[in-house]
């Protein structure tokens, strides 16, 4: 039988390959949630197999070559992974901002750390001991924190940046 890791490492291995099988990992009322989706305009969450199947698939459809990269296991108990992973959203941004231009539009990504959120709080004192002690400046981030970062990428102060992922999340990504 496979632990926690090893599933969270296939999962992300091929999930966007095979949606269905995919989403066979997920029990048959769980849960898949992005909350930066909210950003394309997307639902954020998407419940039971099918839903999550199709939303893997019209990822697919959109952006074939859609992956995970560089997964990064924070938390490995036999029951229990936490992991960060890289989508391709960077270089969404990339692409979007050549393809986008003669619109005058701008696109950029906030890639947030992690946040004193609700369901961060639910983790055990140990679990946010262990991921606080990955970030350099030894705190969660607040969620005000990621709100002040992408409105300055929304406002005229940001009016000359395009293309760019901006890290809010006390210098983590960075070492």
């Amino acid at each position: 039988m496979k632990n926690a890791k090893e599933l969270m490492l296939e999962y992300t291995a091929f999930s966007f390959r095979d949606p269905k099988t995919a989403a066979e990992m997920f029990a048959e009322d769980g849960a898949f949630e992005l909350p930066y989706l909210a950003t394309f305009g997307l639902p954020t969450q998407y419940r039971g197999r099918d839903a999550i199947a199709g939303f893997f698939q019209s990822v697919l459809d959109i952006y074939p070559g859609f992956k995970f990269e560089n997964t990064n296991v924070l938390i490995d108990t036999p029951d229990q992974a936490f992991a960060e992973f890289e989508a391709i959203i960077r270089s969404f941004a990339r692409t979007w901002t050549t393809d986008l231009k003669d619109r005058r539009i701008r696109s950029n990504v906030v890639s947030p750390g992690p946040i004193d959120t609700p369901l961060a709080s639910r983790q055990s004192a140990d679990v946010i001991a262990r991921i606080v002690s990955t970030i350099p400046m030894g705190r969660m981030g607040k969620p005000e924190e990621v709100a002040k970062a992408a409105l300055y990428l929304a406002s005229d102060d940001s009016s000359f940046v395009t293309g760019i992922e901006l890290f809010v999340d006390g210098g983590r990504a960075q070492v």
